[in-house]
């Protein structure tokens, strides 16, 4: 862990081996933006660690981005954004699913093209907003880019990913 920044290994964060595995992958991409769905102490380390990169991080949550904008102050933290949006249901395709309101307001906050993007968020009680989650975004991920979901091991999120290669055929690779 850097000196003085929060640690990870604690109830809904995403761990310290987590981080270091994800930091260590992403630093080969050399990304110029970051897009971490769920804010936190993770949006602090990541933004602190990979500083050359302008980190976005999207929040439901009033007192979790409360937390976060607080220790991005108190850190001197400048290369992260943090938006507040919140979990609304919507349709892709023809299912429905509660997840981030990723419409024209926050929209116009993210950058065009991801290099990165981390779905950590919304939390599991949303029903499918992992999944939808990249519907909403994936015109934006750049080719080449890379897609993180935390929490693969939960039967949600692997559904999430089968559905993805079903929507998207071709589109990425997926390794566990």
């Amino acid at each position: 862990m850097t000196s003085g920044l929060p640690g990870l290994d604690h109830f809904f964060s995403l761990g310290e081996s987590a981080f270091e595995e994800i930091v260590t992958r992403v630093a080969m991409l050399e990304p110029k933006t970051f897009v971490e769905l769920g804010s936190g102490r993770s949006t602090v380390r990541f933004a602190a660690t990979l500083s050359d990169t302008q980190v976005y991080s999207i929040e439901s949550g009033p007192s979790y981005a409360a937390e976060t904008r607080s220790l991005l102050d108190r850190h001197g933290i400048s290369n992260a954004v943090l938006i507040e949006t919140p979990i609304r249901r919507q349709f892709f395709g023809t299912a429905l699913y509660d997840g981030f309101d990723l419409g024209t307001a926050a929209k116009q906050q993210l950058p065009a093209s991801i290099d990165v993007l981390l779905i950590d968020g919304p939390p599991g009680m949303c029903f499918g907003g992992r999944e939808a989650a990249l519907y909403a975004l994936f015109d934006r991920i750049r080719v080449g880019g890379l897609v993180i979901v935390d929490d693969l091991f939960r039967h949600h999120e692997q559904r999430a990913v089968r559905h993805w290669q079903k929507r998207f055929p071709g589109a990425f690779d997926v390794t566990f």
